[in-house]
C-alpha cells in the first residue's frame, strides 16, 4: 500500500506523535509511506528519507510554517499524486494544521480513505490560544477547521478511551478503534544484575529499597 501521512511536525522534532509514526512505519516495511509536514527550521531539508518514510517539508523554516501547511501541503500532495502511483490511504496524525491539509486532499480525492489518529494530550479548548482566548473568534475561525477532519474521516483511531469519546462526539457514524501506544519492551529489560551497573546502585538506593515511578 502507498500511504500518505500528514503530520504537523516530524523528526528530528520529537514528540509522542512523531515517535509513534516512526515506530509504526518501521514495523511495516512492506508498505510505502510518504509524509508531508511543516519545515519549522531552515536547517532541515525539504526532502529526505527517515527510516521507512519519505519526508517532505513545506514552508520557509519558521514556526509560521504550520499555518502554511494546509495549503502548501495539499498542493504538494496533489503534485505527488500526478507524478507517481495514487495513494491508497490518507493518514492524519492528530487533529491539527496537518489534518486540514489531509481533509483538503481528501476532498479532491473522495475515494481515498482517510484515517484520523487522535494522540493529542490537550483539551480542545486549548486551541483558543490561537485567538488569544476569545471564544467568539475561536468558534468562528478555529473550531470549524478543527472539526473538519472528524467529519471527513472514514476511520478514527485513538490511543485512549477518552480520546475515542472525543471522536464519537464529533462523528459517531464511522468506526472508532482504540489502539494504545506500544512499548518497545527490549528497552526496559534488565540487562545486568551486577551492583556496579544496577540503576538502584547508581542512584544511591539499597537493593531492598522499593521505588515507585
Amino acid at each position: 500500500m502507498n500511504i500518505l501521512i500528514f503530520s504537523t511536525a516530524y523528526l528530528p522534532l520529537i514528540g509522542g506523535a512523531e515517535l509513534a509514526i516512526k515506530e509504526i512505519t518501521d514495523r511495516l516495511p512492506e508498505h510505502k509511506f510518504t509524509l508531508i509536514t511543516a519545515r519549522f527550521l531552515r536547517a532541515l531539508p525539504t526532502h529526505e528519507r527517515i527510516g521507512n518514510v519519505e519526508v517532505y517539508r513545506v514552508g520557509f523554516g519558521f514556526s509560521f510554517d504550520k499555518w502554511l501547511l494546509p495549503f502548501l501541503g495539499t498542493r504538494l500532495a496533489k503534485r505527488l499524486t500526478l507524478e507517481r502511483e495514487p495513494f491508497s490511504i490518507i493518514w492524519s496524525m492528530m487533529a491539527s494544521q496537518g489534518s486540514i491539509a489531509a481533509t483538503r486532499f481528501k476532498k479532491a480525492h473522495p475515494a481515498t480513505k482517510l484515517v484520523l489518529t487522535l494522540q493529542e494530550g490537550d483539551e480542545e479548548s486549548h486551541l483558543k490560544r490561537y485567538v488569544f482566548g476569545n471564544d467568539f473568534l475561536y468558534r468562528l475561525l478555529i473550531r470549524p477547521w478543527h472539526l473538519l477532519v472528524f467529519k471527513r474521516a472514514d476511520v478514527i483511531t485513538a490511543i485512549s478511551n477518552y480520546l475515542a469519546e472525543r471522536g464519537r462526539k464529533h462523528n459517531s457514524q464511522v468506526p472508532i478503534v482504540v489502539i494504545p501506544n506500544g512499548v518497545d519492551v527490549a528497552k526496559f529489560e534488565a540487562r545486568s544484575t551486577k551492583s556496579e551497573t544496577n540503576l538502584k546502585f547508581k542512584l544511591g538506593f539499597k537493593e531492598t529499597d522499593k521505588i515507585i515511578v
